[in-house]
């Protein structure tokens, strides 16, 4: 540790804030009055560090009329620089760890907690050292130094030892010391009971037959290893074969279930040819049976055309009947509308016949009557609504007809 600087407050005799620069290269003096605070300095630095001064360890050294201690000290350890505040008083101990950052070109706090605990764990992991340990190898306390120069050379050792620290090293070696006479006399133990075995090794029969015997066995066994290690080849390359035809093996068996795969597809194929053969089968054997209902069906089928055709002439039958109804029931009409008009006609024929009879009137107009009413008769014929009407009226002329010719001949005598 190389301290670069402090600054007191409140510290036992200085009031402060007080900075003292502490340039130790490569001397450094701290001179002044007894009572003007050089030592103060030093247990500064120890206060700073690790919160302890010569009272005590709970001893808090502020000055008496003073409400808060305060120290900063700057030091650097391996190139690296430190700096540490502590504080104590009504507001509380308090302490804060700091590094300078050279990129940032300041401090920067290391604990990040703010515990007193955690903080000073870390600045004796970076000194190395506890309060005990750091006071005894860099300071001599105010009247020990004068104490160690008077001291007879036994306690002047022991003196140092104590503000060296050296003590527990005095202890680590005393247990060295007594390990080392207890590990020798283990290593005297284990020498004797070296020594009786090897007389009893050296009583012991030569065994170099039995070592011969044993080279020959060593032999013949590696012999034996050798035809071994041999076989064991041959079975190494045997299970390489055998590898191989198993692969070839697996193979065969996947192209085998392969085919009987299609062994199976061509079985259901063969069965599906063998039922389409059989229905055919039964097909033919059923064709006389199917020709003649074959022959049966072109005759239904026929015979369904020509009732078609029937049906279609009898559609238009029906139709044309209808017309030739409709026809007859015009024609009837006209025709009892003539009937009508020739009975109204006939009457008066016969009227007229009446008076031509009573008259005997002249010849030729009676003939020319006659005729006329023959051809009106034959027109009332054509109209006649039955042939009974017909026959009726033919008789009726063919009287007339009888009663003219008579009339006529009767007319040609009398002429």
């Amino acid at each position: 540790m190389i301290p670069i600087s402090i600054e007191l407050e409140n510290f036992r005799s200085y009031i402060g804030p007080e900075y003292i620069p502490l340039d130790f290269a490569p001397f450094f003096c701290i001179v002044g009055a007894n009572g003007s605070g050089k030592s103060s300095i030093i247990e500064a630095m120890l206060w700073a560090l690790f919160g302890k001064c010569r009272e005590g360890a709970n001893a808090v050294p502020i000055r008496t009329d003073a409400e808060q201690v305060k120290v900063k000290f700057d030091f650097s350890i391996e190139n690296r620089r430190y700096k540490v505040i502590r504080t104590n008083g009504k507001s509380g101990h308090k302490l804060w760890l700091k590094q300078y950052d050279t990129e940032k070109k300041k401090f920067i706090e290391l604990v990040k907690s703010h515990r007193l605990s955690d903080t000073q764990n870390k600045i004796k992991n970076i000194l190395g050292a506890d309060y005990t340990g750091l006071q005894m190898a860099t300071v001599f306390v105010q009247n020990e130094a004068s104490i160690f120069s008077t001291i007879i050379p036994s306690e002047r050792r022991k003196v140092l030892a104590k503000l060296l620290g050296i003590e527990r090293y005095e202890n680590i070696r005393k247990k060295l010391h007594q390990k080392v006479s207890e590990n020798r006399v283990k290593t005297e133990s284990l020498q004797l009971q070296l020594n009786l075995i090897t007389e009893q090794i050296e009583k012991i029969y030569d065994p170099q037959d039995e070592i011969e015997q044993i080279k020959s066995k060593l032999h013949s066994m590696e012999n034996k290893r050798k035809q071994l290690q041999e076989e064991y080849r041959d079975i190494i390359q045997r299970k390489s074969e055998l590898s191989a035809l198993k692969k070839n093996v697996d193979m065969l068996d996947k192209t085998l279930q392969s085919k009987s795969a299609e062994k199976r597809d061509c079985e259901n194929s063969l069965n599906k040819l063998f039922a389409e053969k059989k229905s055919k089968q039964d097909i033919i054997s059923k064709e006389a049976q199917i020709n003649i209902e074959y022959q049966e069906y072109k005759k239904l089928e026929e015979r369904n055309n020509k009732l078609i055709k029937i049906s279609s002439h009898r559609t238009e039958l029906i139709e044309q009947i209808s017309e030739i109804k409709q026809k007859i029931s015009a024609v009837r009409s006209e025709h009892q509308n003539k009937i009508s008009s020739l009975k109204g006609e006939i009457s008066h024929i016969e009227r007229e016949i009446e008076l031509l009879s009573e008259k005997l009137g002249d010849k030729d107009e009676v003939a020319e009557k006659i005729s006329e009413w023959l051809v009106l008769g034959s027109m009332v014929i054509l109209v006649c609504r039955t042939e009974q009407q017909a026959h009726r009226l033919k008789e009726i002329l063919h009287n007339y007809q009888v009663d003219v010719d008579e009339v006529v001949k009767d007319w040609s005598q009398v002429s």
